[in-house]
């Protein structure tokens, strides 16, 4: 989807717009006066049954421990969402000059999305807005953008 629109603070400079949620993002580009969307990725949250995702340890008739595996799933969610971020990023990256990138992610997120992003695209962050941007039309992004400009 590509949008043509007076963008002139990204004319020269090949800037991405990352938009993050919990385990979904997209990726924007604008350059020459044009925004698109050119990447999104979603990661399923695995179904569990009632039972699924419990363990239970049990030796010589005593009960020894037990427990709920979910956390752990939720961990692995959350390293296999920002593992094919970094993969999408790094193929964009071979393929395109990026200069500025500006970062929409929720605020427990704003440490560890950086440190997953290949370095390059890493170096370019010039600002982290935080907050659910998720379902914003890229219109309000770039306003975001935009009014914070004007106040520095």
């Amino acid at each position: 989807m590509k949008i043509k629109r007076e963008l002139p603070q990204f004319e020269d400079k090949k800037t991405l717009l990352l938009v993050t949620g919990k385990q979904e993002a997209v990726i924007y580009i604008a350059y020459k006066g044009v925004i698109e969307k050119i990447v999104e990725v979603k990661v399923e949250t695995p179904k569990y049954s009632d039972r699924e995702g419990f363990f239970a340890r049990t030796g010589r008739g005593k009960n020894l421990g037990s427990g709920s595996a979910y956390e752990d799933a939720g961990i692995e969610i959350k390293k296999q969402f920002f593992n094919e971020i970094s993969t999408k990023l790094k193929i964009l990256a071979k393929n395109q000059k990026i200069r500025v990138l500006y970062l929409f992610t929720p605020v427990y997120m704003s440490k560890q999305l950086p440190a997953a992003l290949p370095k390059s695209i890493a170096n370019a962050i010039v600002a982290v807005y935080h907050g659910n941007f998720r379902s914003e039309h890229p219109f309000i992004l770039l306003a975001k953008i935009s009014s914070d400009k004007k106040i520095a």
